[in-house]
């Protein structure tokens, strides 16, 4: 009875390990985790919407949340390393980069014209 259980089992399961395949770097995108308390933060493979296949990298530690780049330039998620930001591409800071107490300096990033 449990022999039969077990080939029942691995029947249903065998089409879908045969149909996984090796995962791509163009099957993912990385991302950081939050900051934690110590200021660190983590690099993690996400696979992108709908894709199904093994072997994401695994997270591996990422720059210290206080790491930034100089102007002119962004940090590449995949080399974690800084790279000149394209001709006529504006750099951005993202809100949610922002930590409490600082949005007294977001004025420096803004140019309004009224």
């Amino acid at each position: 009875m449990k022999t039969d259980i077990c080939i029942r089992l691995l029947l249903l399961c065998l089409p879908q390990l045969a149909t996984a395949r090796r995962c791509v770097p163009s099957d993912y995108d990385f991302e950081y985790t939050e900051c934690g308390p110590d200021g660190s933060r983590w690099r993690v493979a996400v696979p992108l919407h709908g894709t199904v296949c093994d072997g994401l990298p695994e997270p591996t530690k990422g720059l210290n949340c206080s790491f930034s780049c100089s102007a002119g330039n962004y940090l590449d998620i995949m080399t974690e390393s800084c790279r000149p930001c394209p001709p006529g591409k504006p750099t951005e800071k993202m809100f949610c980069d922002w930590v409490n107490g600082q949005f007294e300096e977001l004025s420096r990033f803004l140019n309004v014209t009224v």
